[in-house]
């Protein structure tokens, strides 16, 4: 089992959770407020430095999971914490990772770390190519495109 998980068998599956596996639905976060005041005090720059700070980290509820979305909220998403701290993902995403999510309607917390990584490399290549090529934003095929 994954650090920071807790292993508890699910008392209801959320609508739409089905298809999940009951030890994943078990697997209850272990992040509580003490660790989202560190993550923030050590990792602040992940959190807008794009747009000054718009966002906010909040630790889990005992019923959320990774693979729940609270139908009266579409403004929160789960996200690995390694995204932030080993890949160096920022929010707001980029333009390019917002592509990325869109063209395969998939949600951050879909993207496993690693991928997240090979994202942002693609990514990085990408914009150093346009800019040796002195090529205006937009003015060859999307990055994404070639995902």
């Amino acid at each position: 089992m994954a650090r920071g998980v807790i292993p508890v068998m699910p008392q209801v599956i959320p609508k739409g959770c089905g298809w999940v596996d009951l030890a994943v639905l078990g697997a209850k976060s272990l992040i509580d407020d003490e660790f989202v005041s560190q993550f923030i005090e050590h990792h602040s720059q992940c959190l807008g430095s794009r747009e000054g700070n718009r966002y906010q980290v909040v630790a889990p509820g005992s019923e959320d999971r990774v693979c729940y979305v609270d139908p009266e909220s579409n403004n929160n998403i789960f996200v690995y914490e390694a995204t932030f701290t080993k890949v160096g993902i920022q929010l707001p995403f980029s333009d390019f990772e917002i592509a990325v999510l869109s063209e395969y309607a998939i949600a951050p917390s879909q993207i496993h770390p690693n991928s997240w990584g090979f994202i942002r490399g693609f990514e990085e290549k990408w914009v150093e190519k346009m800019k040796s090529a002195n090529l205006a934003s937009g003015a060859a095929k999307a990055p994404h495109a070639y995902a």
